[in-house]
């Protein structure tokens, strides 16, 4: 961006002059799944199904974890995503 000074005097202080719009910015996610290939959660039952087959079943008693799945409006699961991993360890130092 190019600044502007004030009387176009180089000697003077300049002010730098931003415009007072900004073009629209859209953010878009695209899938390389498609929503019928995707799980679908009708019940607690299927939540529980779909956080067990993501979770590494060797390490559920040394490791305490905490992820959250996300949905789509026809109850898709997009992703699961992993929040917090602390060894179990920690927990009983702590």
């Amino acid at each position: 961006m190019k600044s502007l000074t004030q009387n176009n005097q180089p000697n003077k202080q300049r002010q730098i002059i931003f415009p007072s719009s900004i073009a629209e910015i859209r953010v878009s996610y695209f899938s390389k799944i498609s929503d019928t290939d995707r799980p679908k959660v009708t019940s607690s039952q299927d939540a529980h199904e779909i956080f067990r087959a993501r979770w590494k079943k060797s390490r559920i008693g040394y490791v305490e974890e905490f992820k959250a799945m996300l949905l789509n409006r026809a109850n898709g699961v997009p992703s699961i995503s992993p929040w917090v991993e602390l060894p179990a360890v920690w927990l009983i130092l702590r």
